[in-house]
């Protein structure tokens, strides 16, 4: 049955009737299990089954072996910000920046994980419009889960106007012919439109949530839309930070609750837990002590965590709201976090001391 769109506006009103006092319980034990001294280490994403680690040491991508603490390769001048590996752990995807922020014209690259080779190139196409397209921008790469597709947010500028901006769905087969998925501007000018930051594909592949700015509003924004057809499903302001569940029955977003806030810095936080047929909001806990930029969710433990630039790690309690701190990792600059597949580790990257692995003892909470 396919729903209706659904506009929710998340505010301290609407937040009034769902625990926003979610008990501090402290820390949950936990041990050091690995460190890999890697300098200026900028993120790292694990393989689909656990085995390999992505670094992002910029430029390159170093790959390491988890079971032998080898590292099996370097992708040089790589030049990207973030990277994703495809479903099957074969391959890697990121955005390479091209040129300066004035002039860039960003590229999707595809590489071969086991020898770094790059085995795909694609770049966002553009219509005639008469002007000299001098920035073509990419964000929110996203693989589908049987790894034939990727969806990403594209912008076209010249001069400094907005050319056309959409999510383009890229079938590997055929890289030079993406299908756009969600007309953006001009197509929807006059009409609300997402400036798309972060993309995340939902497991079962019927759901694509996207997460930008709402245009012409100037909105922050998440968005579920229907994976096939485009079709918006439900919005919610303002939320950052798309996440699925276990299942896909739930999806997650860090909300901003204050409407006053000067930056991003200073405004207030919730984790808010959504159902996704109803899209009605099930829960949210303070996520308290500002931005946290990096989040991951844990889908066997059902934990989520979330940590700031400045090493603030906290752990959430899904189904309870329980919220865990850590202060003694507060000395962390943390770029990073990522829980493994099928695991209670989280890699947390530190552009000072690498990357460490932390595995946490949930059966203790039971005692």
């Amino acid at each position: 049955m396919r729903l209706s769109p659904l506009v929710i506006i998340v505010s301290l009103f609407i937040m009034g009737a769902v625990d926003l006092h979610a008990q501090n319980e402290g820390g949950i034990p936990y041990e050091v299990v690995m460190h890999l001294p890697i300098e200026m280490g900028s993120g790292a994403t694990w393989s689909p089954d656990g085995s390999q680690l992505a670094v992002i040491v910029w430029p390159t991508i170093q790959i390491w072996d988890m079971e032998t603490r080898e590292l099996l390769v370097t992708i040089p001048d790589a030049l990207i910000n973030s990277v994703k590996w495809s479903p099957d752990g074969n391959m890697l995807a990121g955005v390479q920046s091209g040129g300066n922020i004035a002039e860039a014209r960003d590229t999707i690259l595809i590489w071969d994980a086991a020898t770094g080779e790059v085995i795909q190139e694609m770049s966002p196409p553009h219509a005639e419009t008469g002007r000299e397209v001098v920035l073509v921008r990419v964000d929110g790469l996203s693989w589908q889960p049987n790894g034939d597709r990727i969806a990403t947010g594209s912008e076209i500028y010249s001069d400094r106007i907005l050319v056309s901006d959409s999510v383009l769905v890229w079938d590997l087969q055929q890289d030079d012919n993406p299908q756009t998925l969600i007309e953006g501007y001009p197509q929807a000018s006059g009409e609300d439109y997402v400036h798309v930051r972060e993309l995340d594909w939902s497991q079962n592949g019927r759901w694509l949530l996207g997460s930008g700015y709402d245009r012409p509003n100037e909105r922050l924004v998440l968005r579920l839309w229907d994976a096939e057809t485009g079709e918006t499903i439900s919005t919610f302001y303002p939320v950052v930070n798309p996440m699925w569940g276990p299942n896909d029955e739930q999806f997650a977003g860090l909300t901003i609750v204050d409407d006053g806030y000067l930056t991003m810095q200073d405004a207030r936080y919730l984790f808010s837990v959504w159902d996704t047929e109803t899209g009605e909001l099930i829960s949210s806990f303070k996520a308290q002590k500002n931005y946290m930029a990096f989040t991951s969710w844990n889908l066997e433990s059902n934990f989520i965590a979330g940590a700031n630039w400045q090493g603030y790690l906290m752990l959430w309690n899904v189904e309870t709201g329980t919220r865990y701190t850590f202060p003694e990792l507060e000395t962390l600059a943390v770029s990073g976090i990522e829980w493994r597949p099928n695991s209670n580790q989280l890699a947390i990257a530190d552009l000072d001391l690498g990357v460490t692995i932390l595995e946490f003892n949930f059966s203790s909470l039971n005692r």
